[in-house]
């Protein structure tokens, strides 16, 4: 059931759809001029249902314009659902790679299949679906959601999944001379038993010569948000071993952020990362006409061995009015805001309410401590991280969608809250602040 909502976007420049419920970006990719974001889509209520691929394209990652559905749940092994996936482009043509969800009498069947475009818009599944049937002997039914790639030899895609002990895993496999012929290698990673007992979205990739896999973990125990969580792991991974000592690394420490895929930007070359802009569990408690979006696109940098997400840069192009903000001051609800402390160990506090919801949003910097808290009618939430030195602070507010960057993505929260209307926003201590409405980015 839908609730009353007069807007036709909710959202000024996130990318979400025009009805229904969003969740897992899926097939990121540059295909012939444009810039192409696919995601999780149930077009036909505001819950989770029978997945389709919803589809935008851009020319500069600023500016969305809506597609067709890529993908719909039209054949006996997607009947159920199209779930997560991801792109390539070979011999002139962009493939998606997606799970086919069926489901069965006391159980359901997870199977890898494609579909391909000579124009990045219309698709054609192929006539051999399921390419990848079945899971190997040693996974359960949980087999979703591959992410394909090549280098300078093969092609590889790595598939979420789960052990028969109940342990999250990464299946590696490799594509052999066609494009339904697939070979099982090996487990790239396993968890540990406390690090989840599935591990979905699994997305590899080499930065400055560091191989990096980041999955998001469903059932990890005392972590995360109803233990889900999105972690990345550095590491040799070799194709001849199994990594299963290892460091996990939270992408970031709000509560809003789940199934984060990447991809090569060959015109900027560069790897960027979209998110699900919500959180399993949790979206699924919004009433409105439109629920869901996706994150603001973020570079992916390594700093020794450490990754960092800093906002695109292209998001400055967004700004239009700008303003040095007084200590008591009013902001749009699609605004930005850049603040700098006076010194890296200065204490400051930012308070933003809204009077038409009753919510507000606060962050506060003392004793080297940064700590964010917010109130709406759905949350009440205080999140607090170390951080020794705080250069810069750059905060967007999107009609309830909350993304704060920290030292140039160093340390990211993502958090909806209910900010809505002209905004109060009152700043104490040693900070500089300054807003910038942004304009309009999704058609």
């Amino acid at each position: 059931m839908f609730i009353k909502d007069e807007v036709k976007y909710r959202y000024n420049y996130h990318i979400s759809p025009k009805q229904g419920w969003l969740n897992d970006p899926n097939g990121l990719c540059w295909f012939k001029g444009k810039y192409h974001v696919f995601f999780q889509s149930n077009p036909f209520a505001n819950q989770p249902g029978k997945s389709y691929w919803g589809h935008v394209s851009s020319e500069n990652l600023l500016d969305w314009q809506e597609e067709d559905f890529a993908l719909r749940p039209d054949q006996d092994y997607d009947c159920d659902g199209c779930y997560s996936g991801s792109a390539i482009e070979l011999n002139d043509k962009l493939f998606l790679m997606y799970t086919g969800h069926q489901n069965l009498s006391d159980s359901y069947k997870e199977s890898q299949c494609l579909a391909f475009s000579e124009d990045g818009i219309n698709f054609q599944k192929v006539s051999n679906n399921p390419v990848i049937e079945n899971p190997p002997e040693d996974n359960t039914n949980r087999f979703r959601d591959p992410k394909i790639w090549k280098n300078e030899k093969n092609i590889y895609a790595v598939i979420g999944g789960e052990s028969k002990e109940n342990r999250g895993q990464v299946n590696l496999y490799r594509m052999g001379d066609t494009f339904d012929n697939w070979q099982y290698q090996r487990k790239l990673a396993i968890a540990q038993k406390k690090d989840g007992i599935m591990w979905e979205c699994p997305d590899y990739f080499e930065i400055e010569g560091d191989t990096f896999l980041i999955v998001s973990p469903k059932g990890m125990q005392d972590a995360g948000i109803n233990g889900f969580t999105s972690v990345y792991l550095q590491g040799d991974f070799g194709f001849n071993q199994t990594l299963e000592d290892y460091e996990l690394n939270l992408i970031d420490l709000g509560q809003d952020f789940y199934a984060p895929q990447t991809f090569w930007d060959p015109i900027e070359k560069r790897r960027i990362m979209f998110a699900w802009f919500g959180m399993p569990g949790l979206q699924e408690q919004e009433l409105k006409k439109q629920v869901g979006a996706l994150t603001l696109p973020r570079v992916v940098k390594n700093k020794n061995g450490k990754l960092l997400f800093a906002p695109l840069p292209e998001l400055q192009q967004l700004r239009t009015d700008e303003k040095a903000l007084l200590p008591s001051d009013t902001i749009e609800d699609y605004s930005e805001i850049m603040m700098t402390p006076l010194n890296r160990h200065s204490n400051f506090l930012v308070r933003i309410t809204s009077k038409i919801e009753g919510s507000s949003y606060q962050i506060s910097y003392q004793d080297q401590k940064i700590e964010i808290s917010f109130f709406d009618s759905l949350r009440n939430v205080r999140q607090s991280q170390k951080i020794d030195k705080v250069s810069e602070l750059r905060l967007f507010l999107d009609s309830g969608l909350t993304e704060l960057f920290i030292n140039d993505g160093q340390h990211t929260f993502t958090n909806k809250c209910e900010l809505i209307g002209t905004l109060a926003i009152e700043i104490s201590g040693q900070l500089q602040a300054k807003a910038y409405t942004l304009r309009k980015g999704i058609q």
